[in-house]
């Protein structure tokens, strides 16, 4: 589990709590400036953790792009995992972390292997 969801859970829980504690000792004013702050405080969290997703997502989309583009100028009719390059269908695996694009021919030959955009001459990386 990520830290970034550990979290989230956390608060929420303990969000969950501070009501409960308020009706047991019945602590109105305490408990709901508590409660108060736990929402905010797990709202910001959430919208956070949610914010620095779309950031990764529209990064990683980025960077594939980028790599298409170098080797496979004008491509079209790009999907989750296909595209289309000169009359010819190709399927891909992208490796976020390493920055690894694999680029397979509609017959499942191995068309190259490009890390940062360079091709490899060692496919078996």
């Amino acid at each position: 589990m990520e830290i970034k969801t550990a979290a989230i859970i956390f608060f929420v829980i303990i969000a969950s709590i501070v009501p409960v504690f308020t009706i047991m000792y019945d602590i109105t004013d305490i408990g709901l400036i508590l409660t108060s702050i736990c929402w905010v405080f797990c709202i910001g969290v959430i919208g956070f953790v949610t914010i620095n997703g779309i950031d990764l997502l529209e990064e990683n989309t980025k960077t594939l792009k980028i790599s298409l583009d170098k080797n496979y100028k004008g491509y079209t009719d790009l999907g989750d995992d296909t595209f289309v390059y000169e009359g010819k269908k190709y399927s891909y695996s992208y490796d976020y972390d390493k920055k690894k694009l694999t680029v397979f021919l509609e017959s499942s030959s191995l068309d190259g292997v490009y890390v940062n955009g360079e091709k490899q001459n060692n496919t078996s990386n």
